[in-house]
């Protein structure tokens, strides 16, 4: 729906401002970037905020994994989620 495609277009616009500002993101922004992406079945973009994050000097965490999981069941596809779950297992997350 379109809600749901401005919802992640515009969570992307935040992080932009926000770094245009010097505010740096945490853990808790990539996963809210993840779950809007998710939402809005827009399974490459959250793959590509995914690949980002340890580069930002932090690591995924639980919800960072369970959002992207749930992002590969929107989109069909099962076999992108099982690497990710045995990242998090490797993580002692899951």
């Amino acid at each position: 729906t379109l809600g749901k495609s401005v919802l992640w277009e515009s969570a992307f616009c935040l992080l932009r401002r926000c770094r245009k500002q010097s505010v740096r993101p945490d853990i808790i922004t990539f996963n809210s970037l993840l779950g809007a992406c998710a939402k809005a079945n827009q399974y490459q973009k959250a793959r590509d905020v995914l690949r980002r994050i340890p580069g930002q000097r932090f690591e995924p965490d639980i919800i960072t994994y369970g959002t992207m999981i749930s992002a590969c069941k929107k989109a069909g596809l099962w076999e992108e989620a099982v690497p990710l779950l045995d990242a998090a297992r490797q993580r002692s997350l899951a």
